[in-house]
């Protein structure tokens, strides 16, 4: 019962969360991500469909725009892998980096992790997960009825592991299954991610966001209906909570100029070689996953000269 109470809880302060941060990003002006540059802080006025078109076809001709120049530049700078830099779409188009900024996508990237906290969970879709994954937490640890155990033990890095293949097969069969490694028709945003400057303050959409949550809380309804315990299904949800906030946090990080070692260093490093080469190195953190399934094999690094600004 009390499980259900907390699904039924999170299912309606989803929309109550999602509101707040749509609104908050309206309200500071703030839309970091190019993925929700076109969504965010919109004032629909008298006639809001009518908006909304002419601001789709805006927003597609601008990035139809921005293909083209991101498949000129790749192909007119091999030495560098295929990777863009602000210098040189401003060389081939500078009203579009304009227009860019002006839909919210911030160039200026933070240069302390302080910067990028706060970037972050300014952003809807920071704001959002941060907030699911305090509110699962604080539901399991107080209001669940049963205290942690072995079994949460077990669960946490069973949940972990669900993630990481979950995040590989999403990443590569959805955001890059199509031809040259582009993504399917729903995540195109994914495209526009990769062909911008690689140096932007970079978070996932909001709408992908509260998809994807929502399909996990109806996964966890289903558990729970067909007789997993309520208690290790808020774990996992827990568990999965916190790995899409590692991993949104962990991105945001890698597009930025903030100085890495170690760990970090090594998330970098992957993250830009999967630039160059879309198909390869798909999950944010450990290499687990792309060493079994085989997309760690591509060598970039003699094609990452040149690509750190």
């Amino acid at each position: 019962m009390k499980i259900s109470g907390f699904l039924l809880s999170a299912a309606m302060a989803a929309p109550a969360v999602l509101s707040f941060s749509t609104n908050t990003l309206a309200a500071r002006k703030l839309s970091p991500s190019p993925l929700s540059a076109s969504f965010a802080g919109d004032d629909f006025g008298v006639n809001p469909f009518k908006k909304l078109l002419m601001e789709k076809e805006e927003t597609t001709e601008r990035w139809d725009r921005l293909e083209s120049l991101a498949a000129a530049i790749q192909e007119a700078n091999p030495n560098k892998g295929g990777m863009i830099s602000l210098q040189a779409l401003k060389a081939e188009d500078p009203e579009i980096v304009e227009e860019l900024k002006a839909t919210g996508v911030q160039f200026t990237t933070p240069k302390t992790m302080q910067d990028v906290i706060v970037g972050y969970l300014t952003h809807g879709a920071g704001w959002f997960i941060t907030s699911v994954f305090a509110f699962t937490c604080l539901f399991r640890l107080f209001l669940c009825g049963t205290p942690l155990g072995f079994a949460d033990l077990i669960a946490i890095p069973t949940a972990r592991l669900m993630w990481e293949v979950q995040e590989w097969a999403v990443h590569s069969r959805w955001f890059h299954g199509e031809g040259d490694g582009r993504a399917m028709d729903f995540f195109k945003s994914h495209d526009r991610h990769h062909d911008l400057p690689y140096y932007h303050l970079s978070v996932e959409s909001l709408r992908i966001s509260a998809v994807w949550f929502h399909v996990v809380l109806g996964i966890s309804f289903g558990a729970v209906a067909l007789g997993a315990p309520a208690a290790i299904v808020t774990t996992c949800f827990a568990t999965y909570q916190a790995s899409a906030l590692v991993y949104s946090f962990l991105h945001a990080v890698c597009h930025s100029h903030v100085p890495v070692t170690g760990y970090l260093k090594e998330c970098k490093e992957n993250h830009i070689k999967h630039h160059v080469s879309p198909t390869h190195h798909l999950n944010m953190g450990p290499n687990r996953i792309d060493q079994l399934m085989g997309t760690d094999s591509y060598e970039a690094r003699n094609r990452m000269q040149g690509v750190i600004e």
